[in-house]
């Protein structure tokens, strides 16, 4: 089964899940100015490709850590909402004719589970690989458990998912806007730079690959 992988943020929608999330839960009320302000330096990090994710991830959850099971479900279903108004109608479109062509999708990104699962269910992704958090009693501790899919763990958790659904990138696609997606993007037969940052982008035509400027 031709197998088509899709990055979540900056290639699905225009812009990041994780910024929106922290808009939402300011506009809330549930942090300050220097929660955005701190969430700046490490997405600095992230674009230069030296982020501590494990790092981030604490700093990320820890607003949360402070809400009940039932809150953070409704903040949950709320921002998945919000989000569709971010999607970017070439890569919705690009979604579906995979889908037409009878190929498997999957939605694979570095952001956690909490805000990607519903996001992924809003897109009908059968199959979805994201950072997995440590939940104790329904509120996330800030630990990251297992692998995280991030740089060359994106790699390593789709081995372990290709391998249990018996599969190959025999014929693969897969979609990404990030330099810290080209391991990724390098096991793929069809590697799609989308609106690549300056360094996939140099890589991109280095090798050849397609580049959708959206």
């Amino acid at each position: 089964m031709t197998v088509a992988i899709f990055d979540l943020d900056f290639t699905i929608i225009e812009g990041d899940s994780e910024w929106l999330w922290g808009e939402f839960i300011t506009e809330k009320g549930f942090v300050d100015s220097s929660f955005m302000r701190g969430l700046a330096e490490y997405f600095q990090l992230y674009e230069a490709g030296v982020l501590d994710i494990r790092d981030y991830e604490r700093y990320f959850l820890q607003p949360l850590s402070r809400m009940d099971a039932k809150l953070i479900k409704a903040l949950q279903i709320e921002f998945s909402d919000l989000v569709r108004k971010h999607y970017r109608p070439a890569m919705v479109e690009r979604i579906n004719w995979h889908r037409e062509k009878g190929h498997t999708t999957l939605l694979i990104s570095a952001t956690n589970q909490l805000l990607v699962e519903p996001i992924s269910l809003r897109l009908n992704f059968p199959h979805t690989l994201c950072t997995q958090i440590e939940m104790r009693q329904t509120q996330p501790t800030g630990e990251i458990v297992g692998i995280p899919a991030y740089r060359e763990g994106k790699v390593k958790k789709l081995a372990a998912w290709l391998e249990k659904q018996n599969d190959s990138m025999d014929g693969s696609w897969a979609y990404s806007d990030s330099l810290n997606d080209i391991p990724l993007l390098e096991m793929a037969e069809n590697p799609v730079a989308v609106t690549p940052d300056a360094a996939l982008r140099k890589h991109a035509r280095l090798k050849g690959w397609r580049i959708m400027d959206l």
